[in-house]
């Protein structure tokens, strides 16, 4: 059965707002590189963290809302996010040029770890 989601407006005027947050916060970044002088390398090397970094999480958090209630969804998913930031900052340090190819490589590889991680500790059931 396909059925439509309507948003009510409070959904709609809450999904812009944070649409607008991350756009304001996005140029205020761009700006401030801008007047520091932020190497190029710099920005493509963080940069395709940024970018990486929401979608992987946004699609892990939002492919298990089932579990939103349960603690220990949220302890294992700030985990790995520590474990992706702190990996990212030991890589950064020790590789130069970054490319953003490797980035790809490398969400696919922990997008790989986080299905793991969520089918050990909550197997699907037969209904899912």
């Amino acid at each position: 059965m396909n059925r439509k989601k309507h948003r009510t407006r409070r959904q709609l005027i809450r999904d812009y707002s944070l649409y607008l947050l991350i756009s304001v916060a996005i140029v205020a970044v761009a700006i401030w590189a801008a007047k520091r002088s932020v190497a190029e390398e710099t920005i493509h090397t963080w940069g395709s963290f940024a970018f990486a970094t929401p979608i992987l999480f946004g699609f892990f958090v939002a492919e298990y809302r089932r579990l939103w209630r349960k603690r220990l969804f949220w302890l294992v998913t700030f985990a790995l996010l520590a474990l992706h930031s702190l990996g990212y900052a030991v890589v950064f340090a020790r590789v130069s040029p970054w490319r953003g190819s490797w980035t790809f490589i490398l969400t696919l590889i922990e997008a790989f770890i986080f299905l793991q991680c969520r089918n050990w500790l909550w197997p699907l059931t037969p209904e899912e």
